[in-house]
């Protein structure tokens, strides 16, 4: 059986693209060895380095890269934190908004899947080039047995949910699948309300391969990314908008009822922080209610206090970006 394996990037960085280099490398030598009947495409939405180009069989650059923006889509991300505020401590929730890259990664199998079907090809692959590639993931794409999907080690708590690190379909069902993707069903509300009926690309995904087809096998063991987006973790720079040193983390609220919550300070004696012409020491985690109107606000370096660190910059969020600190009950 004759099978096009697929990459999916956007390698962007050099750690990003030394990763997509180790597959290639990976398929490419596997493939030689156990399957002469597996060619490789490389569907990307930023330009690949030509030495990369040489080492696979397709490349597809289509840098349209349909990204989405809240409101129309956005991923949330947030981190509980409780004990915050004097007296009786309190809990609450930061939570930010940032663009949607599901639909983006869709597009690229779309584009792939569409141009592998006008080629002579009885199974397509799709995997992320950030994927583990280990023994067992080499076993499926030189053998392919049917439809197989894939779950993920981010998502142990729901194993029936597919993932898509590595999924493999048949040409019939391929043909079928493709034209069931629509946008407008994708950012879908619940009706009546504002929650999404898809809570994330993988979920969407999902739905419409079971739609397509009932028979499909599902790996065993959950399989592993090599690049952490860091989307839900509390130490991502999603919930820190101190990025010049490590005196301390600050996470500030984009709506019309500002805050700022100021956690991991460094120093042991703390830390004057500036909002206009107020000063306050800050020691501990704490959560400050911040004026309407903000001309400067920072802090003091530590041991060099005539040397101010200006945070106002970090106040202005991108369209299609927000940050909201929540009180919990």
């Amino acid at each position: 059986m004759n099978n096009l394996v697929t990459i999916l990037c956007h390698c962007n960085t050099p750690p990003k693209l030394n990763v997509l280099e180790k597959n290639i490398h990976l398929l490419k030598s596997a493939l030689v060895r156990e399957s002469p009947h597996l060619d490789v495409l490389l569907a990307s939405h930023v330009s690949v380095p030509p030495s990369l180009q040489e080492e696979v069989d397709y490349v597809i650059f289509d840098k349209s890269n349909p990204v989405m923006f809240f409101p129309e889509r956005g991923s949330l991300a947030w981190w509980n934190i409780e004990g915050v505020g004097n007296g009786t401590p309190s809990a609450i929730r930061l939570e930010v908004i940032i663009p949607d890259y599901g639909w983006a990664a869709l597009n690229q199998i779309i584009n792939a899947g569409n141009f592998g079907l006008s080629l002579d090809y009885d199974y397509y692959s799709f995997i992320n080039y950030d994927l583990k590639i280990t023994p067992e993931v080499l076993g499926y794409l030189t053998n392919p047995q049917g439809v197989t999907v894939s779950t993920n080690t981010k998502s142990l708590d729901d194993l029936s949910r597919m993932s898509l690190l590595l999924n493999i379909l048949d040409r019939e069902t391929l043909h079928k699948l493709l034209p069931l993707f629509k946008r407008e069903e994708y950012i879908k509300r619940v009706e009546g309300g504002d929650m999404l009926v898809y809570n994330g690309i993988e979920a969407y995904w999902d739905q419409l391969l079971q739609d397509t087809t009932s028979e499909y096998t599902v790996i065993p063991t959950p399989l592993e990314d090599e690049v952490d987006f860091e989307l839900g973790l509390h130490h991502s720079d999603n919930f820190n908008q101190n990025h010049q040193n490590d005196f301390l983390k600050i996470f500030l609220d984009s709506t019309d009822q500002p805050k700022a919550y100021i956690y991991d300070i460094q120093p042991s004696e703390g830390i004057d922080f500036k909002i206009n012409d107020k000063i306050f020491r800050i020691t501990r985690p704490q959560l400050l209610p911040l004026p309407q109107h903000i001309e400067q606000i920072g802090f003091f370096h530590p041991t060099h206090q005539s040397y101010f660190l200006d945070l106002t910059p970090k106040l202005e969020m991108a369209p299609g970006f927000s940050r909201q600190i929540k009180k919990l009950e």
